[in-house]
């Protein structure tokens, strides 16, 4: 049947089918007049031509799983991120990225890998979640399943590896004579440093799925050498960066890599400059993405409102502002749970998308609790925090403390002493805990709090609807001390 508004939607979105109608050479009048008096069969409604044939157009998401990438999701600008990450690179710096899980990593180095190839810059990246944890077990299994990464990476393109080097992607596995080490590997790299003028740079995400392999602390230990000596003579060639991205800080895997008696002091990585770029989402940025899909929407919100209201709850944590901001968007007005897009992107729809979020059996809140359950002692250090108000230092040195701020858990806060670094993960441990202690012994001696408990609403159900109320319960939260 005839589709009336045809032209009007060809007027609104002209721009995105005339690359199509130009390829087979129809003018953008005649485009019109096709589409006025075609007829379309009623599921074609809402669709759009493209270059190959008519197609269902597709808003972006929002993306909590994976890659972020610009064109299909919503996504906070991180291009100012991005350009202060190649001004390390272009010093020569060589780092670590260590975040939580979910924090953006993956996503800021690939638009990193992009942005630094536009500059003519090479780059290897390759992700270790891609290599077995028996290939990690020795010297030779390592180097091949570096070695067919990058095999893997010139294939698909991803990579031009120079012509000169090329070969030995192919003969480790074609001669069975050849012997594949350490000094395999690096001659690999050696001949793709004098083969090109470019500077070369070696992004690995993943690092962490490594923590246990001694190759890798040997790996670690030659890019040092090599990186020492190129400071003394400029003529030795090697990276001129290379970044490590993972939940531990890299400096601390020699603990979990080298037995008891072995442990030294220094660290195969202590060329590493520090990375004190904040990769936390700002409520500019989660404004800006807001109004990019406000413009797609019109649901009429208060961007800036907005944005502020979530980060005040989340702390700027990517993840969970992405799966608030996706909970509004995709889940709580198609359950019922709110009427309209409109009463969604509010305050009262963010509380709403909280509640619901804190009841998810996610990975990071699955990572959080497995972290408490390993180290007990930190367990009861942080109950003492949040329902008694004691201090308890951040030191960094000790273990449970650096995993839990490794994670993104905990900080320091302004006075020295350890916080939760939002409010989220602060409501889910008082419901944790208060799901242990039902009966008072945590601490939380205040019958309403605990009345919510067993009426299956926690903290959730009525603490965390205002920010600032998250954190207190009545009198003994009201002893609270200000570390944050």
């Amino acid at each position: 049947m005839p589709f009336p508004d045809l032209e009007e939607m060809l007027s609104k979105s002209l721009h995105k089918v005339e690359f199509g109608f130009d390829r087979m050479g129809i003018s953008c009048d005649g485009a019109t007049a096709f589409l006025s008096s075609a007829h379309l069969r009623p599921n074609c409604i809402g669709a759009a031509m493209t270059p190959f044939g008519w197609g269902r157009q597709r808003m972006k998401r929002f993306c909590t799983t994976g890659l972020c990438v610009p064109q299909k999701h919503y996504m906070v600008d991180i291009s100012a991120r991005v350009a202060r990450i190649m001004a390390m690179v272009e010093r020569g710096d060589y780092f670590v990225i260590n975040r939580g899980r979910q924090y953006g990593k993956t996503t800021t180095l690939n638009e990193l890998a992009k942005a630094l190839t536009g500059q003519g810059y090479q780059v290897i990246k390759l992700d270790f979640q891609e290599i077995s944890t028996e290939k990690f077990a020795s010297e030779n299994t390592f180097c091949k399943a570096v070695l067919t990464l990058l095999k893997k990476a010139q294939a698909s393109q991803a990579i031009k590896v120079p012509r000169n080097a090329a070969p030995m992607l192919t003969q480790f596995e074609s001669e069975q004579s050849v012997e594949v080490d350490l000094t395999y590997l690096f001659n690999f790299f050696d001949a793709w440093f004098n083969a090109t003028r470019k500077e070369v740079v070696f992004i690995i995400d993943e690092v962490d799925v490594a923590s246990d392999s001694q190759a890798f602390l040997d790996f670690l230990a030659i890019l040092r050498a090599r990186f020492l000596q190129h400071q003394a003579d400029e003529r030795a060639k090697t990276f001129q960066s290379v970044i490590l991205a993972g939940v531990s800080d890299i400096r601390h895997l020699k603990a979990k890599i080298r037995p008891e008696a072995q442990r030294k002091v220094n660290s195969p990585w202590n060329i590493a400059v520090p990375f004190d770029i904040p990769m936390e989402l700002s409520a500019e940025g989660i404004r800006g993405m807001l109004d990019d899909y406000e413009s797609d929407h019109h649901t009429g919100m208060d961007t800036a409102d907005m944005a502020q209201c979530i980060e005040d709850y989340t702390g700027g944590y990517p993840f969970l502002v992405s799966r608030i901001c996706q909970l509004l968007d995709e889940s709580l007005v198609q359950q019922g749970m709110l009427p309209t897009p409109a009463t969604a992107w509010t305050r009262h729809g963010v509380s709403v998308a909280v509640r619901e979020l804190l009841m998810e059996s996610n990975t990071l809140f699955q990572s959080l609790m497995g972290t408490l359950v390993n180290f007990p002692e930190l367990k009861e250090s942080l109950r003492r925090v949040l329902f008694d108000g004691d201090w308890v230092p951040f030191n960094s040195v000790k273990e449970s403390i650096l995993q839990m701020s490794q994670h993104g858990f905990i900080r320091r806060g302004h006075n020295g002493g350890i916080t939760v670094t939002n409010r989220i993960f602060e409501t889910l441990l008082y419901n944790y805990f208060l799901s242990e202690d039902g009966d008072g012994s945590s601490g939380a001696s205040d019958p309403r709090v605990l009345e919510l408990f067993r009426a299956g609403q926690g903290l959730h159900g009525q603490l965390q609807l205002q920010p600032e109320q998250a954190g207190r319960s009545q009198e003994g939260l009201h002893r609270r001390q200000d570390i944050g």
